[in-house]
C-alpha cells in the first residue's frame, strides 16, 4: 500500500506483476531504498525502481516461509526462513554464518 498524501494505492497479486502472495508478514527498507517484503507462503518480494520481483526456493531460498527480515545499512539483507537464515549477496542467497561457537575449544 502506498499513500501519496491524498489516496492510498494497494498492491496485491491481482494488480501487481511480480507479487505472488498477499500474505505478507515482514517488511524492511535497505540503505538504497529498496523495499523487501517477507511472506508466509511464497518467499521474499522486492520492490525496486517501481517493479516487484519475488524470490522463492527456486531462486535459492531455503524455505518460502519468511519469519523475519533485517535490513542492515552497513551489511547484507538477512532473511530468516523456516529452514534457516540466509543473507542476500547480489541475487544469491548464502547461508548466514553467525560466528557463534558451539563450545570452548580450549578444554
Amino acid at each position: 500500500m502506498r499513500f501519496d498524501g491524498v489516496r492510498f494505492t494497494v498492491f496485491n497479486t491481482a494488480n501487481s506483476k511480480g507479487i505472488i502472495s498477499n500474505r505478507m508478514s515482514s517488511l524492511c527498507e535497505d540503505a538504497e531504498g529498496t523495499l523487501w517484503v517477507g511472506t508466509d507462503d511464497e518467499g521474499l518480494t522486492r520492490y525496486k525502481d517501481g517493479e516487484f520481483r519475488t524470490f522463492t526456493v527456486r531462486d535459492g531460498l531455503p524455505h518460502n516461509r519468511i519469519l523475519a527480515l533485517a535490513c542492515n545499512p552497513a551489511g547484507p539483507l538477512l532473511i530468516s526462513t523456516l529452514n534457516g537464515i540466509v543473507e542476500l549477496k547480489g541475487e544469491s542467497f548464502i547461508p548466514y554464518a553467525t560466528g557463534i561457537s558451539g563450545g570452548d575449544e580450549t578444554d
